[in-house]
C-alpha cells in the first residue's frame, strides 16, 4: 500500500512527464490522490496489476498509476484526440505530439475509443477499472459502460468510478435557495447538441443502484470532497465552499464527489 506522499510523488512526476500540456489539469491534483486512496482502501495496491481507465484524457491518472506499481496501464479517450474536432477537451496536433512521446516514455497506452462503443478487450482483461469524473458528461450509456467494465473485469477485480454529487449538502443549499445545481445554463444553451459538461450527475444510492445492476458485489459508495484546499479560507470568494465541504465531510452522502466501488465475484 502506497502512502499519501507516495501518491502525491507520483502524480506530479506524472505532470512532470506530461509538461505544460497537462498544466490545466494539476487543479484535478486533490481529487486524484483521494481517489487513489479510495482504490487502495477498496481493492489493495496497485502492484501488479493491468489497469484500465475509462476516459483518461491526458493521462495524468495512468502516468501516475503506472509509477504506483501497475504492471499495465490502459487508457480509453476519445475528445484529446485531435481527430475529435473542437471540444473543451482538445488536443492540437503539434501538443498531441509531445504527448504521445510521454505516454510511449511512460510505458502506458491510450487509445481512441468513444465510450458508447463496446470496450475493445475480451472478457476479464484488467484486474482494476477507474473512471474518474466521466459518467456525468455521457448521453445515456451508463448502463452499456457498467456491464463493459464488468465483462473486462477478471474475476476478484475491482470497478471504481467517482462522479460528481447531485446531493451534495451545498447543492440542496442552492436548491433550497431556488438556484439550480445544474450545470451553467448559459454554457449549456450555447453548445447545443456539442455540450461536454456534466449533462447528469447523480446521488450516492443511484450510484450504489448502476453499480448492483451490473453484477458487482462488495458495493461501496460514499460522498466526500474532491476539491478541498485549506487555503481556501483566506480566499473570500471560496467561503462558501470552504464552509460547506468542512460542514459535509463527517457525513456519507453530503460530500461534492462520489466515490464509488463494486467487486466482480
Amino acid at each position: 500500500m502506497k502512502s499519501r506522499l507516495e501518491i502525491k510523488e507520483a502524480l506530479a512526476s506524472a505532470f512532470d512527464a506530461l509538461g505544460s500540456v497537462a498544466k490545466r489539469e494539476r487543479v484535478e491534483t486533490y481529487r486524484l490522490v483521494r481517489t487513489a486512496e479510495f482504490i487502495q482502501r477498496m481493492g489493495g495496491s496497485f502492484e501488479g496489476k493491468r489497469v484500465l481507465e475509462l476516459g483518461s484524457s491526458l493521462g495524468v491518472n495512468l502516468i501516475g498509476t503506472k509509477q504506483l506499481g501497475a504492471q499495465r496501464a490502459v487508457g480509453l479517450d476519445y475528445f484529446v484526440f485531435p481527430e475529435s474536432g473542437s471540444n473543451d477537451f482538445y488536443v492540437a496536433p503539434e501538443a498531441f505530439q509531445t504527448l504521445q512521446q510521454a505516454w510511449d516514455t511512460s510505458g502506458v497506452e491510450v487509445i481512441r475509443h468513444n465510450l458508447e462503443d463496446p470496450l475493445p478487450f475480451p472478457d476479464g482483461s484488467f484486474d482494476l477499472v477507474v473512471c474518474n469524473a466521466v459518467i456525468e458528461h455521457v448521453h445515456g450509456i451508463q448502463q452499456l459502460l457498467f456491464h463493459e467494465a464488468f465483462r473486462v473485469l477478471a474475476p476478484g477485480g475491482h470497478f471504481v468510478f467517482t462522479t460528481p454529487n447531485l446531493a451534495s449538502l451545498l447543492k440542496r443549499i442552492r436548491f433550497a435557495l431556488g438556484r439550480s445545481p445544474n450545470w451553467d445554463i448559459g454554457d449549456y444553451i450555447a453548445q447545443g447538441k456539442n455540450f461536454t459538461g456534466h449533462v447528469r450527475e447523480f446521488t450516492v444510492p443511484e450510484c450504489t443502484y448502476m453499480l448492483t445492476e451490473a453484477g458487482f458485489k462488495d458495493v461501496h459508495v460514499e460522498a466526500k470532497p474532491g476539491y478541498f484546499k485549506w487555503r481556501w479560507i483566506k480566499m473570500p470568494k471560496k467561503w462558501h465552499v470552504f464552509l460547506f465541504q468542512l460542514l459535509a465531510r463527517p457525513f456519507r452522502t453530503l460530500g461534492d464527489l462520489v466515490y464509488a466501488s463494486g467487486r466482480k465475484p
